[in-house]
């Protein structure tokens, strides 16, 4: 009887504090372990996200930008000069503003609709909005970067007063523009838009874009402290045009993207 006793008292007996404390501890290792792998995880997922998010920005803008650039100068009917339909002087084919210094460029293109002869449209020609520009009718197409939702985006406008915003998040434009002195239709040099005089801007055969863009979040670990090159220019967290460039000093994921757009009817 006694031994039976002793035998269930042995098969009955806890866990003693000491295995406690380190069964507790192993725990506690692997929960901090798995948190910090989870965590690592997500924010390396966040910084793709932002990353893919920007990326697909940038092939938008270059779209939109090259689609409607691309049609700058075209007329309705070809028989006529571009002058008579694009006067330098008044409503030129393109015509940039320049930030001066470090701000953001802005730029202005018009071209005329395609179709019939009695003002309907062949649906080839669109301006910035998407809209078909009829046979006859004079596009005018402004592209600056404006206030937003998410600080500054490319935004497109019309009239030059209500403005539509096409990409969020674009921080800078710097654009410069071919200039052909020969009449080969090909650039020789190419230029800031205060550099060149109003009676060469029909000489202009192509643009070359610069844009920052940004992630909507900061994602990255540490902060980062950078300027970027753009077309020659600069920039950074600027404040205004005649100040340096500061360097941008928070963790958001940001992409220089640039890109040359001929104006086809005035290049071979």
């Amino acid at each position: 009887m006694t031994r039976q006793l002793r035998s269930l008292r042995t098969r009955a007996r806890g866990f003693t504090l000491i295995e406690l404390l380190v069964a507790l501890g192993i725990s506690m290792l692997l929960t901090i372990i798995i948190a910090e792998v989870f965590i690592q995880t997500r924010r390396s997922y966040m910084v793709q996200d932002d990353q893919a998010r920007v990326q697909e920005n940038t092939r938008f803008i270059m779209q939109s930008i090259s689609r409607v650039v691309r049609q700058t100068g075209f007329r309705s009917y070809v028989g006529v000069a571009s002058s008579v339909y694009f006067p330098y002087a008044t409503a030129p084919a393109i015509k940039g503003t320049e930030g001066g210094g470090t701000l953001s460029d802005s730029v202005v293109v018009r071209f005329q609709g395609s179709g019939g002869s009695n003002g309907t449209s062949d649906n080839s020609m669109f301006d910035c909005l998407g809209n078909t520009v009829a046979y006859g009718n004079t596009s005018a197409n402004y592209f600056s970067l404006q206030s937003g939702a998410d600080g500054n985006g490319l935004a497109c406008s019309l009239d030059n007063s209500t403005w539509t915003e096409l990409v969020p998040g674009v921080e800078n434009m710097q654009i410069l523009y071919g200039v052909d002195t020969d009449a080969d239709r090909t650039a020789n040099y190419y230029a800031r838009a205060s550099d060149i005089a109003d009676t060469m801007l029909d000489s202009i055969v192509s643009a070359r874009f610069s844009l920052l863009v940004r992630s909507p979040t900061e994602t990255f670990p540490t902060a980062q402290s950078v300027t970027y090159t753009m077309n020659g220019i600069t920039v950074g967290n600027n404040p205004s045009a005649s100040a340096s460039a500061t360097p941008f000093t928070d963790r958001r994921v940001r992409r220089v993207v640039e890109f040359t757009v001929n104006l086809r009817n005035r290049t071979p």
